[in-house]
């Protein structure tokens, strides 16, 4: 699940208990700006459109950080491309 109020990831068990928080707000790869979305991606992929930061980030099921892709016409983070 996607708080985006608390700009973090939630994973829950099947009877509805938290297991883990993941991500947390700020700026960077890893970490949510202004996160409005989220959807599955390739297995084991959580996709997460932020676009606070003009990125799109991608979570492992785990919670990880697997990466994350730049909007067209915007800088990478730290000015790299």
């Amino acid at each position: 699940m996607l708080d985006a109020l608390l700009r973090e990831g939630k994973t829950f068990d099947l009877e509805g208990r938290l297991l883990r928080r993941w991500s947390g707000p700020g700026y960077g790869p890893s970490k949510l700006a202004a996160p409005v979305s989220v959807a599955f991606g390739a297995p084991e992929r959580l996709l997460v459109d932020d676009p606070g930061q003009h990125l799109g980030q991608v979570f492992r099921t785990d919670g990880r950080s697997a990466g994350f892709f730049v909007k067209a016409g915007y800088p990478a983070p730290g000015g790299t491309r």
